[in-house]
């Protein structure tokens, strides 16, 4: 009579499996944590460098004194919040007036530029590029206007200086 054997099969216990996976949700969690964390911060910068860019947008408009139709002679562009994003808006004279008799300028919106959603720009003051110079109005004492964009607790700054320089800074110091 043939004895049945019983070959010992090498394996993992169940103890074993349930650890390794353990052990790569907790890894797979970090990850993605900080890939989300990332996502944020390169959002938030993306969203600083286009307000950097609609900015020098507005100025390149007054350096050039650039005309969006053949009745308006622009005198100043202006940046400032408009909900969660800027816009650009102009002041022109019709050629009866002149750009130094602000009481008399007409102002027009030209761009509105949104911004994404999960960053938040705060209040600033607005902004004025004048044709066709380019200078800010931005008063001796005060130097230097600041955007502020956050996203939860990350900032990041766009330093308009009245050297009419721009910059985008992380952080909230524009130094």
């Amino acid at each position: 009579m043939k004895k049945f054997e019983r070959k010992k099969i090498r394996g993992f216990t169940l103890l074993e499996m349930l650890l390794v996976m353990g052990i790569i949700g907790v890894m797979s969690t970090v990850v993605l944590a900080i890939n989300l964390d990332a996502k944020k911060q390169e959002v938030l910068k993306n969203s600083a460098r286009e307000v950097a860019s609609i900015t020098r947008e507005a100025q390149h408009y007054a350096l050039t004194g650039a005309r969006m139709d053949n009745t308006h002679f622009p005198c100043q562009y202006q940046v400032e919040k408009s909900g969660n994003g800027l816009k650009i808006s102009y002041k022109y004279h019709l050629g009866d007036t002149l750009c130094s008799d602000v009481a008399n300028l007409h102002s027009q919106d030209y761009y509105t530029f949104p911004i994404d959603s999960s960053v938040t720009v705060e209040h600033f003051n607005p902004i004025i590029f004048t044709v066709p110079h380019g200078t800010t109005n931005i008063a001796a004492g005060e130097n230097v206007r600041r955007i502020t964009l956050t996203s939860g607790s990350d900032t990041f700054s766009v330093c308009v200086y009245r050297s009419s320089n721009i910059k985008e800074v992380k952080g909230s110091s524009c130094d």
